[in-house]
């Protein structure tokens, strides 16, 4: 039985009703339809996927955002559901890493049904797809992250050539890291695609989180680097340092706020590591993994 949990407060186009009315069309061509709920003030996610789960729906549809998708994973979480996703942003890490971009494509994907199990972030008592990223330095002591993903040019520009923040890691337990970084990612998994890649980073079935910290970078290095920086290509720095581990512990300094799709998630000092369960999710041929 499909359920589709469907978000209208995410959509950022101009008449969410014509968008409805094709997804429907299509949803009826492809043969795939099923029970559709709204989410309002009054029934939340949170409440819709409860409803689902009671009736033992057995796959869930999220028409949402990146956000609402994160928020389904964190509810159905251990829960014997398969879940699909459609976005209704103009951009969505999630639907690029799946291979969902735009409706058509989304609805073609989930009418194939190819199920993989992936690994998920537990960042404290939430879990996430993609990766989580954050940014620190000398002038502020806070975070200032970019509030994407993917790191924004603008943004970079104004660290070029600035000095980062002491920090200290802890990877699986036993190897501590100290040293002053101005930005980093906790990859599961990302958008960026694989020939942009230097290193092959962001596997989300190999049970490992792969850590990227940038602890300095110049204004050549920024111009010379800005296109793959800018899409989340931060291991094309010279002199990053990358970890691969099971857990990572953020543990000094205190305050620096951790970034999943533009939304706070987390706050040092704070532990992070692979979930003990995978998901089970739908994804199409251009997934990116």
């Amino acid at each position: 039985m499909y359920y589709y949990l469907v978000d209208p407060a995410s959509f950022d186009g101009k008449n969410f009703e014509f968008f409805q009315t094709q997804l429907l069309g299509l949803l009826g061509e492809y043969q795939i339809t099923g029970e559709i709920a709204r989410v309002t003030k009054l029934r939340r996610v949170e409440d819709l996927i409860l409803t689902a789960l009671a009736r033992e729906v057995s796959t869930l549809i999220v028409v949402g955002s990146d956000q609402t998708f994160h928020q389904a994973v964190e509810f159905t979480y251990g829960k014997p559901v398969v879940l699909g996703f459609i976005p209704i942003t103009a951009q969505s890490e999630v639907g690029e890493i799946l291979g969902v971009n735009g409706l058509q494509e989304a609805v073609s994907t989930i009418a194939k049904r190819m199920v993989v199990a992936l690994d998920l972030i537990k960042a404290e008592r939430k879990y996430f797809l993609s990766s989580l990223n954050f940014s620190v330095t000398q002038k502020s002591g806070l975070a200032q992250n970019s509030q994407d993903s993917k790191i924004l040019p603008n943004f970079l520009a104004s660290l070029a050539g600035v000095r980062g923040v002491e920090m200290r890691f802890v990877f699986d337990g036993r190897f501590v890291a100290k040293d002053k970084f101005i930005f980093g990612s906790i990859v599961n998994t990302r958008a960026l695609p694989s020939q942009a890649q230097p290193v092959k980073l962001g596997d989300p079935r190999d049970g490992r989180l792969d850590v990227i910290l940038v602890s300095q970078l110049s204004r050549l290095g920024f111009w010379r680097y800005k296109k793959i920086i800018s899409a989340g290509g931060l291991e094309a720095v010279p002199g990053c340092t990358v970890v691969h581990a099971k857990t990572v512990e953020i543990k000094f300094p205190a305050g620096v706020r951790l970034y999943v799709s533009k939304a706070p998630v987390a706050e040092t000092p704070t532990v992070l590591g692979v979930a003990k369960e995978k998901i089970r999710v739908i994804a199409g041929k251009n997934r990116k993994f």
